[in-house]
């Protein structure tokens, strides 16, 4: 499923500007957000942007080729639709002071010797996301 599919379909039902000035789309669509993440044409066009509320009911990715931001809670969908870089990369801070950092995975050494059981958390670099 991507935005564009949700568009098609009638789901964005409200319209409104956000306090940075850039345009939100949202509505509402039953469903988990792995329908956005196992969708190919969707992982093409949008990376995830990590955050600690990683789950099946949350997931929030940026596409910055169409300076856009999309994210889905609980069946919520908001589209963030930015009319120039320096309001995507708003956006883009905004949801860095929001969300605090998690890991993007966490590895666990199992070998014998003084590093077993050392734990190495791997973080995304966000700036990625900024233009």
């Amino acid at each position: 499923m991507t935005p564009e599919r949700l568009m098609e379909r009638g789901v964005f039902t409200m319209n409104w500007m956000n306090l940075r000035g850039n345009n939100v789309d949202s509505g509402n669509w039953s469903d988990e957000r792995y329908a956005f993440d196992f969708d190919d044409s969707f992982r093409k066009e949008w990376k995830q942007f990590d955050t600690s509320q990683d789950a099946w009911y949350y997931g929030f990715w940026t596409r910055k080729a169409t300076l856009q931001t999309f994210s889905y809670c609980e069946g919520d969908v908001c589209l963030v639709t930015c009319p120039d870089a320096e309001h995507y990369n708003a956006e883009i801070r905004s949801a860095m002071e929001f969300h605090e950092p998690t890991p993007a995975f966490v590895a666990i050494d199992v070998e014998r010797g003084p590093m077993l059981g050392r734990v190495t958390e791997y973080f995304e670099d966000r700036e990625e996301h900024l233009i």
